[in-house]
C-alpha cells in the first residue's frame, strides 16, 4: 500500500534486531507528515526502535526523514542510498546548512539524481568508515546545487573508491583529494557527451585526483584522461579505458602523440 509508509513510527522491534535492508518509498508529501511530527518529538527515533540497519534507500519525499533519525553508535550502515527523481523532494533539506546532517558510519555511499546535492549537507561519524561514495546524475539539474559550491570544497574522508556518473563527473573539481591519501578506485562513466560540457573545457592536468591505485573511464570519460593531474610519484595499478565508439573519443584522437601524461602504470586495459 502507498500508505503502508505511515506504519513505521508504531513499529516496536526488539533491542538486539538487526535489519538487513530497510526501503522507503514516498510519493506525495502528506504520506510523510505523519512521521516527520513523530521524528520531531525528542527520543523518538525511529532506528532506535528497530535496533540496527545493514542498508538503508530513502525514495523522494522520504528523504526528509533523514535528519531526523539517530543512528545507533555502534551500528554501521552497509550502504545508504538515496534518490530523488524531482526537486520537489529536496528543495527543504537542500536548505540546510554544509555539514548539518549526521548520517552515522555508512560504508558504501550512493546518491542519485537530484539527492546528489545533498552531499554538502551530509556529515559522517567521527570514526569515518566510508569506502565507496557513487554520485548519478543524468540531468544538469542533478548537479545544479552541488555546482555551486567552491572547487576543492568537497572532502572525502577515508573513501577508498569515488564513482561518478553521467552529469556526477562535472562535480569531480569540488572534491578535496589530500596528497597524502591515497583513492584505491576512480571510475568515471558517461554515454552522453552532453553530460560534461564543461568539465571538457577546462585545461590540461588542472583537475588534481592526487595519487590514484586503480582509474577507470568509460564512454565520453575517456576524454578527460588528459584533463586529471595525478601525483607525481603516484604509481597506477591498473588503467581502464573503455571507449565502444570512435565518437567517445573526438578530441583525445587528435591530440599529439606522447602529450597525456599519465605516469607510471603497472596494467593497462583498454576496450573498444
Amino acid at each position: 500500500s502507498r500508505f503502508a509508509v505511515r506504519i513505521l513510527p508504531e513499529l516496536v522491534f526488539h533491542g538486539e534486531n538487526v535489519v538487513e535492508e530497510l526501503v522507503l518509498d514516498v510519493d506525495y508529501p502528506d504520506r510523510i507528515t505523519k512521521i516527520l511530527k513523530i521524528l520531531g518529538k525528542k527520543n523518538n527515533n525511529t532506528l532506535d526502535w528497530m535496533g540496527k540497519v545493514k542498508r538503508l534507500e530513502l525514495k523522494d519525499h522520504a528523504i526528509k526523514i533523514l535528519p531526523k533519525l539517530r543512528f545507533y553508535e555502534e551500528n554501521v550502515m552497509e550502504v545508504l542510498r538515496l534518490k530523488a527523481l524531482g526537486p520537489e523532494y529536496m528543495a527543504k533539506i537542500l536548505a540546510a546548512k554544509n555539514k548539518s546532517i549526521r548520517v552515522g558510519k555508512v560504508k558504501r555511499l550512493v546518491l542519485s539524481y537530484h539527492a546528489v546535492g545533498i552531499l554538502p549537507k551530509l556529515k559522517f561519524h567521527r570514526e569515518d568508515v566510508l569506502e565507496e561514495l557513487e554520485l548519478e546524475a543524468y540531468n544538469s539539474e542533478h548537479t545544479t546545487e552541488i555546482l555551486n559550491t567552491n572547487d576543492n570544497s568537497i572532502g572525502l574522508g577515508k573513501a577508498r573508491k569515488l564513482g561518478l556518473c553521467g552529469y556526477a563527473m562535472e562535480i569531480l573539481p569540488k572534491f578535496n583529494f589530500h596528497r597524502e591519501e591515497v583513492l584505491e578506485e576512480l571510475v568515471l562513466s558517461s554515454m552522453l557527451i552532453e553530460c560534461t560540457p564543461e568539465i571538457f573545457r577546462m585545461e590540461n592536468n588542472s583537475i588534481w585526483v592526487g595519487k590514484v591505485r586503480k582509474m577507470e573511464l568509460n564512454g565520453y570519460s575517456v576524454e578527460m584522461l588528459p584533463k586529471l593531474r595525478i601525483h607525481q610519484e603516484n604509481v597506477l595499478e591498473e588503467l581502464v579505458l573503455s571507449s565502444t565508439l570512435i565518437e567517445y573519443t573526438p578530441v583525445i584522437f587528435r591530440m599529439e602523440n606522447n602529450s597525456i601524461r599519465v605516469g607510471k602504470v603497472r596494467k593497462m586495459e583498454l576496450n573498444g
